[in-house]
């Protein structure tokens, strides 16, 4: 679970997530905390270009973070797109992967 963040709209909100249950935003009363309702959550359609890895460096992924709300300009969908090394549950890793860029992407909604 997600800290509680505050919304464009001007609501609050908190993501969520279980193993076996679902996942979702929920959207909250800003004076109780309570669940009144969801928001919307980005059905994960990107272009395929933006899932392929362009690092050369072994075992590295695809990271994306889908802003949610209004933008300066209707019709745009802003998303954030890096590369990682995958999990490793904490353990040391022997060698690290040279830094990438992190990406900006501004994409039309249809």
């Amino acid at each position: 679970m997600d800290g509680v963040k505050a919304e464009p709209d001007g609501g609050l909100s908190q993501r969520y997530w279980h193993v076996k249950e679902s996942s979702g935003i929920w959207q909250l009363d800003s004076e109780t905390l309570e669940i009144v309702g969801s928001y919307p959550v980005n059905d994960g359609q990107l272009p395929d270009e933006l899932w392929t890895v362009q690092s050369e460096y072994p075992g590295m992924v695809v990271n994306t973070k889908n802003a949610r709300g209004t933008g300066n300009r209707s019709g745009e969908d802003y998303v954030l797109r890096w590369e990682t090394l995958d999990r490793n549950r904490d353990r040391p890793r022997e060698e690290m992967p040279p830094a990438n860029p992190l990406g900006l992407y501004v994409l039309d909604i249809i």
